[in-house]
């Protein structure tokens, strides 16, 4: 009931005072008079009453230019779902009753009016508890919470909330009191003189995209880690018969696994646990995914280019001086510990391990940091590389052009293999990452436009990115990135070596697998005795074959005439 400005409202006693979440768009985030305290009615949700704001923002914000411009439009659209609420407490029960803090209609007619939509939204709507929008006080009766049978709230003027409307969604408002600590903490504010934080992760790709490109790094970050995993099994586990070129392998390997186990620890604990842990915050190295991955990243990396550079210049210096093998390993393995150690625990002393807004991992920041830890290692590494890598092919075509040692050459093939796909990912790493550094200036001048195509966009479903990479760009940074595991399982996951190193391991060298294996050879040869019969009878001379294992992987097979055929014909060698 209205009666000259004056509203008598109903109690919802189910309605509950509530602190504002925040969810979807974020449209009503530093619009609010009192987040810490919204009337939520029994019958509704914080859920609820977002969906149904974001129904009518675009079609009552867009309407009009003017509407668009008008300080008081978002705020006063907030204050429609997001009213303050007064808990009123029954002293001697205890018990509580939440009282809403209503919309003047004066201030919902006047946006409706500037906005035009009064066709879409009546400023003079009742429900089942009174007047929506009081053009006064509206009273409660409180006679049964012990209060006053006229409890009196004014309703709320918009224009006399205290806020700045400086931060469109998706960007987040942080009034820092701190600028410098809340940047340490992993806050990234748009400029120096803004506070508004750019949102987590940056909006350079869609939603879409952004899952997309996350979902490809998990799957290959995944399957990656257990790829790498078996050939550390494989080849420091269980391999009873290491060669120098295993034992650098090895360490290659346990860098390359260390690598991809990040992405494996990332993809189990959740986008926002690992990169974006708060609103408008990335996570950094006291965040515990975030440090542990970030470390253990740059451990594995830093460790997988130096013996690639070290794998490089061994097999440059085993096919041109093979009768003179150097027998550095454990020099190589000291210096690259300490090396490794050193360049991984730097980063501490300064920024840190921290997430990237426009990034897919927690790594080294700080371009001083990055560069004198990983990219100047790196560069020295590749460069050194690339220079074996040449003289690697060079010696190969002199060897191809003398035609004198195709067997050794084709021995080799598998390390060229591998040390070429390494060069590649990592020489397009390196590309992305100095591309990267030398634009984030540029992208970060661009947040004004961005800001402007927010504010001024026709429609939601308009779409406003930050400038930055492409999709496809991204995504071909993160396959090589997470590649690199499944590269090495590919080439050595079943090579003649690895499958002799499983068979000689306790696993399936050991007398219960040999009672198995006798069980089954014996059902096959007694299930094949009379084709075997047949063929030894209709047979003049028998024959013996036998394969042997040279210690380089290759098979050797004999044919023997020894069953009564010419003694003076030389056996038959199939290499």
């Amino acid at each position: 009931m209205n009666i000259s400005g004056q509203s008598f409202a109903l109690l919802d006693p189910k309605a509950k005072c509530e602190k504002y979440l925040g969810l979807g768009q974020n449209y009503c985030d530093g619009l609010i008079s009192n987040p810490d305290s919204i009337y939520i009615a029994g019958d509704s949700s914080q859920e609820s009453l977002t969906t149904l704001l974001e129904t009518i923002w675009t079609p009552v914000t867009l309407r009009s230019q003017a509407c668009k411009n008008n300080n008081q439009t978002f705020t006063t659209l907030c204050s429609f779902f997001f009213l303050p609420c007064i808990e009123f407490t029954d002293t001697p029960s205890n018990i509580s009753i939440a009282i809403p803090e209503r919309t003047c209609y004066d201030n919902c007619q006047e946006i409706i009016n500037v906005c035009d939509a009064g066709s879409i939204y009546d400023c003079s709507t009742t429900n089942d508890f009174g007047v929506v929008y009081p053009k006064g006080v509206t009273y409660f009766n409180l006679t049964n919470y012990n209060g006053l049978a006229e409890y009196p709230v004014q309703c709320q003027v918009p224009a006399e909330i205290n806020v700045k409307v400086t931060c469109p969604a998706p960007f987040i408002e942080r009034n820092s009191v701190d600028r410098k600590a809340d940047e340490d903490a992993g806050y990234t504010f748009v400029d120096s003189q803004s506070n508004c934080l750019i949102n987590c992760p940056a909006s350079i790709f869609s939603d879409g995209e952004w899952n997309n490109l996350f979902r490809l790094q998990d799957s290959l970050s995944i399957m990656s880690t257990f790829a790498s995993l078996y050939l550390v099994v494989t080849y420091v586990v269980i391999n009873k018969k290491r060669s120098d070129y295993d034992n650098q392998f090895a360490f290659f390997i346990s860098g390359v696994f260390l690598m991809s186990l990040t992405g494996f620890m990332t993809a189990v604990a959740g986008r926002k646990k690992s990169f974006c842990p708060e609103p408008g915050r990335i996570a950094i190295t006291s965040d515990p995914v975030c440090g542990a991955s970030g470390f253990l990243f740059q451990f594995g990396s830093i460790l997988a280019i130096l013996w690639f550079a070290i794998m490089s210049f061994e097999l440059w210096w085993t096919i041109t001086r093979i009768k003179r093998p150097l027998n550095f390993f454990k020099y190589y393995v000291c210096v690259t510990l300490v090396i490794t150690i050193v360049l991984s625990c730097i980063p501490f002393g300064f920024e840190g391990y921290r997430y990237m807004i426009s990034g897919v991992m927690c790594w080294v920041r700080g371009d001083s940091v990055q560069n004198g830890t990983f990219w100047a290692p790196l560069g020295i590494a590749i460069s050194l590389g690339t220079i074996f890598i040449v003289l690697v092919v060079w010696e190969i075509y002199k060897i191809l052009k003398a035609n004198g040692r195709s067997g050794f050459l084709e021995l080799q093939m598998k390390p060229i293999l591998m040390i070429l796909l390494m060069y590649c990912s990592f020489v397009y790493l390196f590309i992305f990452e100095f591309y990267m550094d030398k634009k984030i200036d540029e992208y970060y001048a661009s947040v004004d436009e961005f800001f402007a195509c927010i504010n001024n966009r026709e429609s939601s479903s308009e779409e406003c990115l930050l400038p930055g990479p492409n999709a496809a760009t991204m995504g071909t940074y993160i396959y090589f990135l997470r590649i690199i595991g499944i590269y090495c399982f590919l080439i050595y996951g079943f090579s003649k070596k690895a499958i002799n190193i499983w068979k000689e391991s306790i696993i399936f060298d050991n007398s219960l697998v040999s009672v198995m294996m006798s069980k089954f050879t014996f059902q096959k040869s007694s299930g094949s005795k009379v084709t075997q019969t047949t063929q030894v009878n209709s047979t003049t001379n028998g024959a013996r074959v036998s394969s042997v294992m040279n210690s380089s992987g290759d098979s050797n097979f004999s044919y023997d005439d020894d069953l009564g055929g010419d003694a003076n014909e030389p056996d038959i060698k199939v290499r």
